[in-house]
């Protein structure tokens, strides 16, 4: 990952199977960057969601190699890290990344629906100690943000000012950013192909 060890940066890391990458992921990384403050965002491709079927899913060769193609000239690096490591688990990514990068301010990204689901994730009360989240907002999935089990759980983390969350030391801590991004899913895209792989047709 192109990333120094010793720089002292503001990063977002957005994690995810990417299957496919679109104009989505690319909008959420933009605005995050912009909303809060980031110097770069980082792409995690994941090997294997473990809450999701493996049937249906690309390649990771060709997964990367898409989520390269389409931020070509962005701020934004694509990792296969998680692959090298064989990482199922975002606590685990998380924790070696800082081990490997500790002068570097991460923030971890996601969108409101998969914070509606993220207590199903591996102890992600150990992700919450370690890494600040900033929460997305996507159609559909913005008004149960406060209601879903992490956000009640955490509603005294929250933090009003989406900027103010690549400085926050006192973990847990996450914010809100309710700005729609495009009205488009992985899994809506892979239905139009009708059964076509969407990396063979690309």
């Amino acid at each position: 990952m192109r990333l120094s060890p010793y720089a002292r940066i503001s990063v977002g890391l957005l994690g995810g199977s990417f299957n496919p990458p679109h104009h989505g992921h690319v909008a959420i990384s933009l605005l995050a960057r912009k909303k809060l403050r980031l110097n770069r965002i980082v792409w995690m491709v994941s090997p294997q969601n473990p809450l999701k079927s493996p049937a249906g899913m690309a390649p990771f060769v060709a997964r990367h190699s898409a989520c390269q193609k389409i931020t070509r000239g962005l701020p934004i690096t694509v990792s296969d890290l998680e692959q090298q490591w064989q990482s199922a688990y975002s606590f685990d990514t998380v924790r070696r990344l800082k081990k490997r990068f500790p002068r570097i301010r991460w923030v971890f990204l996601m969108g409101s629906d998969n914070f509606g689901q993220l207590h199903r994730w591996r102890r992600y009360q150990n992700l919450m100690r370690q890494v600040p989240l900033a929460v997305f907002g996507r159609p559909c999935y913005n008004a149960s943000v406060k209601l879903s089990r992490v956000g009640h759980r955490y509603r005294r983390n929250r933090l009003v000012t989406p900027s103010a969350i690549r400085h926050r030391r006192v973990l847990p801590a996450w914010t809100f950013v309710s700005e729609s991004w495009y009205h488009i899913s992985a899994s809506a895209i892979r239905r139009r192909l009708a059964g076509r792989s969407w990396h063979e047709v690309a």
